[in-house]
């Protein structure tokens, strides 16, 4: 018996000791190391700290490490291999082949947790938990994360936000300059005004609000991209860090704040502000140093010539007339011209000889000139004496004939020159002053080889300066130009001409009896259309004898060089006859303008004559003067009254006939000499004098063909009264021409007297169809 408990006792110490040994020599971990770099997991002081809810890979170092159970206690063994089946606080996890495990610690399991192994029977069955040590190689820390993931999200989303708003303040609020905002809080709508005055305060400070909306961009975009590499790792990270800080901190706000920066701004001031009181500490030195090495900020500002181009720019999308832009940029610009650009030259000035004499012909031109200052030279153009004002004419009488020195000499106005340098903002403080309001302007002429001296060019008023300020013609009810220097005329219905009233005595030119007579015989003996078949010996008489039948055309030496005077010119409707008393013309004919002088007793225009009224004569050659010319003068209006009373001469030869004819005569040629002028004067520069005539000038045809209709209606009635049936039939024999054939002229014109003619323009055609004549 007792040898058989003596076995029995040994069998169970082996067994004991069997499995005492074999778990002891089962499991042996030497210490553990970090297999891969994970998020979450760190080694601080040889101690492995893992973050909770994150996932680690760890490899055990040791003995028979593979395909084993890892758990891990809360409490630290004693000793080795204790076991720990009751202090376990995490998950059970397994070695792979290699020795790795792959652990995710709990929320709730924290603070430091000491490795336990358990190996598995070779029968599938599992032993005891045991302690491997306490060595802190083998010891885990395990630490709660910062925050949840949801919590994180929502952060993220924060921070993105905030990311737009610097970035969009950045560019918004820095772009509006302190100067733009005083101009918004002045002149903008309502809504502006009250974001611009929200804003200016901030924006003063302009680098202490750098320093903090980039300090915070900078913060904001660090924490957004720890943030989202605590959830995602990698490239995942990377790509999704970049991509939306450029898209949703970059692009989108600073698109809408470069169109929205006011109202944006002022909706976040308060946010800006707070964010500068939480980075005072950095933000604030930062800027007084940026202050000291860069100065005082002063905002946009403009030259003259950026504003205007500002203005160009904006004039499209503003709401500013085109005469507002005009006198802005004529504001801008009038300081940089000079009296020389904005003056009329003295040779397109109407100007006054001091010999002149205050007559009605001076003082009629001085009206029509439309001007009420008025310069007056003494021998020469350019050399300019004294000023007249039209209102010291306001007690002249026309009849007293009083010489111009006497009036210039009795109102002694001051004369104002300027030189041709001076620029618009000098000339006008002096116009300002009340000294003139017209300056003459002066240049220094030091050509050929006398002594320099001033020369007038031009004169310059104040009118001139205020349009070029408004860039605009100023035009009032006396102007006759309304462009100086173009030389357009003022188109007026209702202009007088006080020229009618001249007296025209001193027009008249005589002529010796034996000119006359000469004259007369050649007109009847050489010319057919005065023989004695159309117009009689005493009414070619008394043509002759008229007073404003001859007439004189005179050529100034001085002017002749620049003037030409023509009596016909080819291409231009005229409607008189002439014949050259005295004096010499040069006569162009045919398209190969073959020139040769012609004199006295030389004919020209019998076609005029000739041609019905509602043909217009266009000679074919041109007659220009080369002297001073005396000529005879007969229209074609007289010509048909000369017509008409050698018909009632020959009907019946009475004395109260001669005197009725003698009345139709005269008073029809005294009326027509209104109706036909000689060729202007035509300056070789310039051929402004024939255009203005083609061009439809008012001419006195319309008061001439009035009195004409008022004179046959008087007269008509009597004439018609000696007519009968047998009459028209005699008087149509009487005009036939010697050949039998009757002449179409003068039937016209028996024709016009039966039918008894209700107006001048039935009798002669209208006189307005020779209004665009030259002539």
């Amino acid at each position: 018996m007792r040898e058989a408990r003596v076995a029995f006792v040994n069998l169970c110490l082996f067994t004991f000791l069997t499995v005492n040994l074999g778990c002891l020599s089962a499991v042996e971990v030497d210490f553990l190391t970090v297999f891969e770099s994970s998020e979450g997991v760190t080694i601080s002081n040889g101690i492995i700290t893992v973050i909770t809810e994150t996932d680690a890979k760890l490899k055990l170092h040791g003995k028979d490490v593979k395909n084993k159970l890892i758990s891990f206690a809360d409490t630290a063994p004693d000793k080795a291999q204790d076991p720990c089946d009751n202090n376990r606080v995490t998950d059970i996890f397994k070695s792979d082949d290699n020795g790795l495990v792959n652990l995710n610690f709990k929320a709730r399991n924290v603070g430091k947790a000491y490795l336990c192994t358990k190996d598995l029977s070779q029968n599938g069955t599992t032993t005891t938990w045991i302690h491997q040590d306490k060595t802190v190689m083998l010891v885990i820390e395990k630490k709660e994360t910062l925050m949840p993931i949801w919590a994180k999200i929502i952060l993220i989303g924060v921070l993105m936000v905030l990311s737009g708003m610097f970035s969009g303040l950045n560019l918004g609020l820095m772009a509006l300059d302190v100067q733009e905002l005083k101009l918004v809080s002045k002149s903008g709508t309502p809504r502006q005004k009250r974001y611009a005055k929200k804003i200016e305060p901030v924006r003063r400070q302009g680098n202490f609000l750098l320093c903090t909306l980039l300090l915070g961009n900078t913060l904001v975009n660090s924490s957004f991209t720890i943030l989202l590499d605590s959830l995602t790792s990698g490239i995942v990270a990377v790509v999704g860090s970049t991509m939306a800080i450029v898209i949703f901190g970059e692009i989108v706000p600073q698109s809408i704040c470069s169109r929205y920066g006011l109202a944006v701004g002022a909706f976040t001031i308060n946010m800006t502000k707070l964010f500068m009181i939480l980075t005072f500490p950095l933000s604030f030195p930062i800027s007084k140093l940026l202050d000291c090495i860069l100065g005082k900020e002063i905002g946009n500002v403009y030259s003259k010539k950026q504003l205007l181009e500002l203005l160009n720019i904006q004039n499209e999308f503003n709401d500013l007339e085109q005469d507002e832009v005009g006198i802005i940029s004529g504001a801008l610009k009038y300081k940089d011209k000079t009296v020389s650009e904005v003056m009329t030259a003295i040779d397109d000035c109407f100007l006054l000889d001091e010999e002149a004499i205050l007559d009605f012909k001076t003082m009629s031109s001085i009206v029509k000139s439309g001007y009420s200052r008025i310069p007056v030279y003494s021998g020469e153009r350019h050399n300019l004496v004294a000023v007249l004002f039209v209102k010291d004419l306001a007690f002249v009488d026309p009849d007293d004939c009083i010489p111009l020195l006497s009036v210039l000499k009795f109102y002694n106005h001051p004369v104002h020159k300027v030189f041709y340098d001076t620029s618009l903002d000098k000339a006008l403080e002096e116009f300002k002053q009340g000294r003139s309001h017209m300056s003459l302007v002066l240049k220094i002429n030091d050509g050929g080889d006398g002594d320099p001296f001033y020369e007038c060019i031009g004169i310059v008023t104040l009118e001139d300066i205020i349009e070029e300020i408004i860039q605009d013609e100023i035009v009032d009810e006396t102007d006759v130009y309304i462009d100086n220097v173009s030389g357009q005329k003022v188109k007026r219905n209702n202009q007088q001409d006080f020229s009618i009233f001249l007296p025209d005595a001193p027009t008249v030119s005589k002529i010796s009896p034996q000119l006359s007579f000469a004259i007369f015989q050649y007109l009847s003996t050489s010319v057919s259309m005065f023989s004695d078949e159309h117009v009689s010996k005493h009414v070619l008489r008394k043509l002759i004898e008229f007073p404003s039948s001859v007439e004189e055309m005179e050529i100034d030496e001085e002017d002749a060089k620049n003037k030409e005077i023509y009596l016909y010119k080819k291409g231009f409707n005229c409607d008189y006859f002439a014949l050259i008393i005295q004096g010499r013309v040069e006569v162009t004919v045919g398209s190969e303008n073959i020139l040769f002088e012609d004199g006295p007793f030389s004919v020209f225009g019998v076609g005029a004559l000739t041609r019905d009224s509602n043909q217009p004569f266009n000679p074919d050659y041109t007659v220009k003067l080369l002297s001073n010319v005396q000529y005879l003068k007969i229209s074609r209006v007289m010509y048909r009254s000369a017509l008409r009373a050698t018909k009632l001469e020959r009907q019946n030869k009475t004395p109260d006939t001669y005197q009725e004819y003698d009345e139709i005569f005269f008073e029809e040629a005294k009326r027509s000499k209104h109706a036909i002028s000689p060729l202007p004067a035509t300056d070789t520069l310039s051929h402004n004098s024939y255009d203005s005539e083609r061009s439809g000038t008012p001419t006195k045809h319309g008061n001439t063909k009035r009195r004409m209709d008022s004179l046959l209606r008087r007269l008509t009635p009597k004439y018609d009264r000696r007519k009968d049936s047998r009459d028209k039939e005699d008087a149509a024999k009487t005009l036939s021409v010697g050949s039998g054939q009757e002449n179409p002229l003068m039937s016209n014109v028996e024709e016009t007297d039966i039918e008894r003619p209700n107006s001048y323009a039935e009798l002669n055609g209208s006189i307005d169809r020779t209004s665009d004549s030259p002539v």
